[in-house]
């Protein structure tokens, strides 16, 4: 999504955006420009959480991460973006 908002030029990492309340705050700050890292335990749930987000116009990638497992959690953002989203 292209213009200004109060996340652009940031990457927001949200868990449990498959679903839910994490979808829609995943959906909330791509909304303000954020590039979204869509993450939830299983491949399909963050498969579709891009999906969704992308269809509405949202720079995302969906990631099957498990919280619990920190230093894997982070690899996916830092390959995609060169850096860490905290």
């Amino acid at each position: 999504m292209s213009g200004t908002g109060w996340f652009t030029g940031k990457i927001a990492s949200v868990t449990g955006a498959g679903t839910g309340l994490g979808l829609a705050i995943a959906t909330a700050l791509g909304r303000q420009g954020a590039k979204v890292m869509a993450r939830d335990r299983t491949v399909e749930r963050a498969s579709a959480a891009e999906g969704e987000l992308t269809s509405r116009g949202i720079a995302a990638v969906g990631i099957a991460a498990d919280v619990t497992k920190r230093p894997r959690l982070w690899r996916p953002t830092i390959g995609s973006h060169g850096r860490r989203a905290d």
